[in-house]
């Protein structure tokens, strides 16, 4: 995309410490070099970033405002990287591989937000044998809206259909979710490339991670995170009663709403859904194990 402006974005956070040194290499090993590095420091140094291979870069390193909650730190780097054309957004604890930019780029060219699979990898990088996303080449509203397969590190925007959707609510947990959602309810387009450009790490501390064991209390963390989604993307203007989606992300809630509650009363039965998922293996969709236990209801 000739002439647009393109900004790779990332936070980098305390814990992601050990695996900057990768991330780094896998930027500097893009086989489209086209774009500015901006990389939001929150709670970790500038000279930490450097010696941990971000001395090979060249990058607009801003400073997180202190105390600033996660959703406040994206929010400081997509409105700086909205005054590019195009935003390709990285996890900082996972690694880019070489056509991950030039990708994004080609498939925005038919798209307002773009998606790509990741290969999952654990800890230490090594392969998972399993790759997140892969079978999806036509996403329908049920993967924005009841599940997500935008997150912050596999998705790319248009900044025209980024700014509208800003600010996150400070108390927003899942903003990769919100954002996707909120640009579905504008009426943006998605497109998502089935082939991975990413490795996914899995770790003890992500959000929503998507391979297992699934136990009941993690089952439950996730249940609560989508039912207070649901209630902040209910509250947005573009989901006001008489809308176009909003029936359906009543129904979600509602769902959501209701895993959790038998989920703290019957204790036997979530123990049941978390064994179920287990013999499943990798999640297909983050957040996809309570659409599949509506369905199985």
């Amino acid at each position: 995309m000739a002439g647009l402006r393109t900004a790779l974005c990332t936070a980098v956070y305390p814990g992601v410490e050990p695996w900057l040194p990768e991330l780094c290499r896998s930027i500097m090993e893009q086989s489209d070099h086209d774009f500015e590095l901006l990389v939001v420091l929150d709670g970790v140094s500038e000279t930490t970033w450097l010696e941990s291979g971000g001395r090979d870069l060249r990058a607009r390193l801003i400073p997180a405002p202190p105390g600033a909650t996660p959703a406040e730190v994206r929010n400081v780097l997509l409105y700086a990287a909205c005054a590019h054309d195009l935003l390709v957004l990285v996890d900082s604890d996972d690694v880019l591989l070489p056509e991950r930019t030039a990708a994004a780029r080609r498939t925005l060219q038919s798209a307002d937000v773009a998606g790509c699979a990741m290969e999952l990898v654990d800890v230490a990088g090594r392969p998972l044998g399993h790759t997140f996303g892969s079978q999806y080449d036509v996403v329908d509203d049920a993967l924005i809206l009841e599940t997500n397969l935008f997150g912050m590190g596999n998705s790319a925007w248009h900044s025209r259909a980024m700014l509208p959707c800003l600010p996150i609510p400070p108390a927003c947990k899942a903003a990769d979710w919100f954002l996707a959602t909120r640009a579905r309810l504008q009426g943006r387009t998605f497109r998502f490339d089935p082939v991975p450009r990413m490795r996914y790490r899995q770790h003890p501390n992500n959000l929503a991670g998507v391979v297992p064991p699934f136990s009941p209390e993690r089952l439950l963390r996730g249940a609560d995170l989508a039912r207070e989604h649901f209630d902040l993307v209910l509250g947005l203007r573009e989901a006001e009663p008489g809308t176009r989606y909003r029936d359906r992300l009543l129904a979600a809630s509602r769902g959501a709403a209701r895993f959790c509650q038998r989920a703290r009363t019957d204790s036997e039965w979530l123990a049941g859904v978390a064994s179920d998922r287990n013999r499943r293996g990798p999640l297909e969709a983050w957040w996809a194990f309570l659409s599949a236990q509506e369905e199985d209801e």
